[in-house]
């Protein structure tokens, strides 16, 4: 690595403490993941970006801090119920998020990506049982609000919809239906990236 290709990464000069423009800039990543949908093209370039980050903050003599385990383990929801599936769900994505953010080093920030990856990929497998031949197209980087699903969740379980196998009973505009869909065209994609 050149001293021109470091500075594209990390624009350090005498006057700037490196240890805090390392800090700075990971969180400006941090930031940035932690509020998007998980997709790998985006993702991988952003884990692209802080590998080359890790790289230019040692070029110019910085110390890399040592990186701690990740003590996340992520919970497994062996059943077919929708609301469990859900809870399950959101409490590994409050811990990865957790962890994404009290990351102190890029490979910290990388292990914290993967989980999320885990998590999600997870969580759509769930919907394959859903019939998926209605005609929307969602945004698949757009989610939901958790707090709609949630209500949608508790709206299907009061009229007995409380299986994955059973969401394809629910009108094509539920919520439910459309999340099934749209993480099955994520899904795909990720699949085959």
């Amino acid at each position: 690595m050149t001293k021109e290709d470091a500075l594209l990464y990390f624009p350090w000069n005498d006057e700037i403490d490196i240890d805090e423009l390392y800090d700075e800039l990971l969180f400006e990543q941090k930031q940035f993941l932690s509020n998007r949908m998980p997709i790998s093209k985006v993702f991988n370039s952003r884990v692209s970006r802080l590998k080359k980050l890790d790289e230019a903050f040692v070029f110019f003599g910085g110390n890399k801090p040592e990186s701690r385990k990740n003590d996340i383990n992520l919970l497994e929801c062996t059943n077919d119920s929708i609301y469990e599936s859900h809870q399950v769900f959101q409490k590994n994505l409050t811990q990865i998020k957790l962890g994404l953010f009290n990351a102190s080093t890029v490979t910290e920030l990388i292990s914290s990506i993967d989980q999320l990856f885990t998590n999600q990929i997870d969580f759509a497998r769930k919907f394959d049982q859903v019939d998926k031949q209605i005609e929307i197209q969602p945004i698949v980087s757009k989610e939901p609000d958790a707090m709609e699903v949630i209500t949608a969740i508790h709206a299907a379980n009061e009229i007995g919809i409380t299986k994955f196998n059973e969401l394809s009973q629910l009108p094509a505009d539920n919520i439910l239906i459309q999340e099934a869909i749209r993480l099955s065209l994520w899904l795909k994609l990720e699949t085959h990236v």
